[in-house]
C-alpha cells in the first residue's frame, strides 16, 4: 500500500504545472523569549526593544539580499496593539516610517483592537502592512480558530460569566474564516499558528484563489523538542494537499519555506535570531487538487 502511494506520489509531481512567477520573500525570526514577549504585552516593558529587534534583522535581510516582495514577521511579533487610534503611538509610527523608507510591504501578527471591536476586546490578528503608506489598507486577518483555554473559554459566548472565573485566559473576538488578501499582484492565504493543522482551512484558500500560503506562529511554549517538529511538518503538509508554496516564519523556529511540488528549503535553528531570504516559484492561478476539491 505504501509502494503503491510513493509511485502515485512521484507520478503527481512530474505531472505538476510549470510555476510563472516568483515571489521574493524575507522571513525574519526575531527569538523572543515568554517572559518578554508577556511583560511587553501587559504594557511592562520591552516594548521598544522588540520592534527594534525586529527592525534590525529585517534590515540585516534587506542589506544582504536587496528589495523583496514582502516580509514576514511571526505570530504577535508586534508587541503593542494595532488598530484604530493605535496606529498613533511612537512605535506604529515609526514601523511606518521605515516600511515606506525602505519600500517593504510586511506582513506581521500583532493584536488587534478596532474602533469595531466590541466592550475593548481584541483580536490575534495578521496585519498586511503596504509600503506605499506604511499602513494597512484594510482590516487585518483575524485568527478564526482559537485556541480553547489559552485564547478563549470554551462556552464562554453562551455563558459570559465563565470569563470572570478564568481571568488569565484570554477573551479574544474571533475572525470570519479563510480570506485572501492581495500584496502588489501575489494573492496571499493568511494562517496564524495551528489553523494549519486544519486541512479544510488551506483548502478553502486555496479555493479562494491564494499563490501563497503565509503561516504566523509563536511555538516558544513548549521547548526545543518534539512540538517544533511536529507542528512543523504537520503545517508543510497543507503544501502538498494544496499544491501552492507555504511560507512558516516563527518567533523562535521551526521558519522555513515548502514549495508545491513538496520541496522544503532552508530551515531556522531553534531559538536563535535569524532571517532568510526566499526565491519562491509558484503558478499563478493554480488549478485546485483533487483532495482540495474532495477532501473527504
Amino acid at each position: 500500500l505504501f509502494g503503491i502511494m510513493n509511485g502515485l506520489g512521484v507520478l503527481a509531481k512530474s505531472r505538476l504545472a510549470k510555476p510563472d512567477a516568483e515571489a521574493k520573500v524575507l522571513i525574519v525570526q526575531a527569538n523572543i523569549g515568554n517572559q518578554q514577549k508577556i511583560y511587553a504585552e501587559k504594557g511592562w516593558g520591552f516594548r521598544e526593544e522588540i520592534v527594534n529587534r525586529h527592525l534590525r534583522l529585517t534590515t540585516e535581510g534587506l542589506i544582504d539580499d536587496g528589495p523583496v516582495d514582502f516580509a514576514v514577521w511571526p505570530e504577535t511579533a508586534y508587541p503593542e496593539t494595532l488598530g484604530g487610534r493605535n496606529y498613533r503611538r511612537r512605535n506604529a509610527r515609526n514601523l511606518s516610517r521605515y516600511l515606506q523608507s525602505n519600500e517593504l510591504n510586511l506582513m506581521t501578527g500583532g493584536y488587534y483592537q478596532g474602533f469595531e471591536s466590541p466592550a475593548n476586546r481584541t483580536a490575534n490578528g495578521l496585519f498586511t502592512f503596504k509600503k506605499e503608506t506604511g499602513l494597512p489598507d484594510r482590516r487585518p486577518y483575524l485568527k478564526s480558530h482559537l485556541l480553547a483555554f489559552g485564547e478563549y473559554i470554551p462556552g464562554s459566548d453562551t455563558f459570559p460569566q465563565l470569563n470572570n472565573l478564568f481571568p488569565a485566559v484570554a477573551n479574544f473576538i474571533r475572525g470570519q474564516g479563510p480570506e485572501v488578501q492581495g500584496i502588489d499582484d501575489i494573492q496571499i492565504g493568511p494562517q496564524i499558528c495551528y489553523e494549519s493543522l486544519f486541512p479544510e482551512y488551506s483548502n478553502q484558500l486555496a479555493r479562494l484563489g491564494a499563490d501563497l500560503i503565509v503561516n504566523v506562529t509563536n511555538d516558544s511554549w513548549y521547548g526545543p523538542y518534539s512540538e517544533p517538529y511536529q507542528h512543523l511538518y504537520m503545517t508543510l503538509a497543507r503544501a502538498i494537499e494544496t499544491r501552492r508554496p507555504l511560507v512558516r516564519s516563527t518567533n523562535t523556529g521551526i521558519s522555513t519555506v515548502i514549495l508545491a511540488d513538496g520541496t522544503i528549503l532552508e530551515n531556522s535553528p531553534l531559538y536563535q535570531e535569524w532571517k532568510h531570504t526566499f526565491n519562491i516559484p509558484y503558478k499563478k492561478q493554480a488549478k485546485t487538487t483533487f483532495f482540495t476539491d474532495f477532501p473527504y
